[in-house]
């Protein structure tokens, strides 16, 4: 096994990000290959570009791709998969920026799914349970049901189990699941690339393991907005864009199962009402969602013309 490590980095924070890369570079199963590291930058500030850049200089494990422009998540990754596929990898890890990997997340992930390729041969990608250090609460892993979607917590007779989608960040995938799936959809730019990729994965047949004993801390948002007991993180009216416009986009996907789009649209007009409520700066917020409104109901993806 030959693992790239994929980080996407738009105005990082170094301190974080060098964190993430010694986690990354950890030594890893005596079956796998040193896990190398390629940051695709996507319109960074010129001494952000700089520092990255000197860490390459001086680790041969380490490359930066730098676009000079926001081209989007969905972007980001597939350049990353291309230049795997272009230099002998077998497999790629997404990492967000802001992402802190366990010392051994990569270890277990890769042990995870060498061990699972040996009894299914459609194991497409394995992902970590992770911890929002804002919110303070491991999310889930999730499989989709006739009547919705259920929840999967840790149990000691459970170390893995079969998910229907995972966080892009820290997801191992394999390449040659790539070549059958595809790559990730870029009309999305950002929001919800990880969910519909998991979504086609399986409706192609492909199946997702969700590995408990691979952690990671991921923060979802720098903000936290408390809603009786519900907490819920708050991004900038600009991302809310991108949450109301693909979700829209994704509504219309006859492809994807109703028992995920029924209750996710429901949940989605309670968090909006919950934003609009409770958040801060209101009238952006509302001027940015009604334009995702707008644009997801016409099909108007991409990077919108506000961004550029």
């Amino acid at each position: 096994m030959k693992i790239l490590a994929v980080t996407v980095t738009f105005h990082p924070d170094l301190g974080v990000l060098h964190h993430q890369l010694e986690m990354l570079l950890s030594p890893l199963p005596t079956q796998s290959a040193p896990t190398q590291v390629l940051f695709v930058d996507n319109g960074s500030p010129p001494d952000t570009v700089t520092e990255l850049r000197q860490w390459t200089a001086t680790n041969d494990r380490v490359s930066l791709m730098a676009f000079g422009e926001n081209r989007g998540i969905a972007a980001a990754h597939n350049y990353g998969i291309a230049h795997a596929l272009g230099h002998g990898f077998t497999h790629v890890l997404l990492m967000d920026q802001d992402s802190l990997p366990a010392p051994d997340m990569v270890a277990q992930l890769a042990v995870a799914m060498h061990r699972l390729s040996l009894i299914d041969p459609y194991a497409a990608a394995v992902g970590p349970h992770y911890v929002d250090p804002v919110l303070g609460n491991p999310p889930d892993f999730v499989r989709i049901h006739a009547l919705g979607i259920r929840r999967h917590q840790a149990l000691p007779d459970r170390p893995i189990v079969g998910v229907d989608y995972l966080i892009s960040s820290g997801s191992l995938i394999s390449l040659q699941a790539l070549g059958t799936i595809g790559g990730m959809q870029e009309a999305l730019f950002i929001d919800y690339v990880d969910i519909e990729w998991g979504l086609r994965a399986r409706r192609l047949g492909w199946h997702l393991y969700g590995i408990f004993a691979a952690s990671m801390t991921h923060s979802l948002g720098p903000k936290v907005i408390r809603f009786f007991w519900r907490r819920f993180p708050l991004h900038s009216p600009q991302r809310h864009y991108f949450v109301v416009r693909n979700a829209l986009w994704l509504y219309r996907d006859g492809g994807l199962p109703l028992s995920w789009r029924i209750p996710h649209g429901i949940r989605l007009m309670l968090r909006v009402m919950v934003y609009l409520l409770m958040g801060d700066s209101r009238l952006t917020r509302t001027r940015y969602i009604w334009r995702g409104v707008r644009d997801g109901l016409r099909g108007r993806m991409g990077k919108p013309a506000w961004m550029a």
